[in-house]
């Protein structure tokens, strides 16, 4: 368990440096095809190759270091498989998390977790020329080129299973209920991925190990590493689909927790406001305090002649004298308790 454990983490560094090294070596490859041959000199070359292999040799002195006991054990290779396939996954997986859709997913897919697939496969090829020449082979760098571009084509074959989970995500209100439901959906969607893996990782295999044999290496023999790329591929494939379904189904009870907060706080506020709306139609309202100090008399309007015999609207007392007309202000402001005529 220790090893597969390690082989994780292990399993996503070894493929970035991978992906680095193909996404390099492809770069080359493409400024030789243009005719920029020197754009990319040999010591460039020399250095990044031997800084990607320093980088493997750190991490396998770490403490990430596969134990010589089990290099060849299924738990280590599960592990570093594992690792590899969710950095290919984690592009995609961040743009579904973030609540990417149409283009903007798929721009997320290809743009990201197919950089990384064209990098790795071209990044395979790479590390057998390597081999290879290390074995006294001579290899020419048009050869080198050739391989390095079909390999970073076999790459893009990693995307299948990885396109398949990310389709396979249901959305949180998607998710079925019962208990025997998830479960029955979880096996049918781990099994789907784990077989597409599994071919996926045998296809890829044979591939490389095709290239191999018809460009540089005539001895590299076919499909050797086939069971375990299919066994490591599927169980991996698997791995990874419960467990990324399994994060969605935690996602969903995480947001009806999150719904059922809210729900409970908005009618905890609807209920607040209700009660002070009732104590405020209980309470009794106090009377205005009616100015008595400052009373002007009430006035009435009426129409008189002007000067050019025109109508004119003018005010004057009601009641007929200032004492009534106080008076009937006085009423006015406080209703029909004010005793006019007593």
């Amino acid at each position: 368990l220790g090893e597969t454990l390690k082989g994780v983490p292990r399993g996503v560094a070894n493929s970035l440096i991978s992906t680095g090294e193909g996404l390099f070596q492809l770069a080359d490859a493409g400024l030789n095809a243009v005719g920029l041959e020197d754009a990319i000199d040999d010591e460039d070359e020399d250095y990044l190759l031997n800084l990607a292999r320093q980088g493997r040799e750190a991490i396998n002195e770490s403490a990430l270091g596969v134990d010589q006991r089990y290099q060849d054990s299924f738990g280590t290779k599960f592990g570093e498989g594992l690792g590899s396939f969710f950095t290919f996954l984690g592009p995609g997986l961040i743009g579904k998390v973030a609540g990417l859709s149409g283009r903007g997913l798929k721009a997320a897919q290809l743009g990201g977790a197919g950089t990384l697939a064209v990098g790795a496969g071209a990044g395979d090829q790479s590390q057998r020329i390597a081999q290879a020449r290390a074995q006294g082979m001579e290899i020419s760098p048009e050869t080198e080129d050739s391989a390095i571009a079909l390999g970073a084509a076999i790459g893009t074959t990693e995307l299948l299973p990885v396109e398949r989970l990310l389709r396979s995500i249901p959305k949180p209100d998607s998710l079925p209920k019962e208990f025997s439901e998830r479960v029955m959906r979880s096996l049918k969607s781990a099994l789907g991925t784990g077989a597409v893996e599994a071919v996926q990782e045998t296809v890829a295999g044979i591939a490389q190990d095709a290239v191999a044999q018809n460009l540089y290496d005539p001895n590299t023999p076919i499909g050797q590493s086939w069971w375990d790329d299919a066994t490591v591929g599927g169980a991996v494939g698997a791995t990874a689909d419960l467990v990324v379904n399994y994060a969605a189904g935690r996602r969903k009870a995480a947001i009806d927790q999150a719904s059922l907060a809210k729900e409970r706080e908005l009618r905890e506020e609807e209920e607040a406001q209700e009660q002070a709306s009732r104590e405020a139609r209980s309470m009794p309202v106090a009377e205005e305090e009616i100015d008595m100090i400052n009373v002007e008399p009430a006035t009435v309007p009426f129409t008189t002649a002007g000067a050019d015999g025109v109508p004119v609207v003018d005010q004057r007392l009601a009641g007929g004298n200032p004492y009534k007309a106080t008076a009937i202000e006085i009423s006015g402001r406080m209703g029909s308790s004010f005793p006019m005529y007593e």
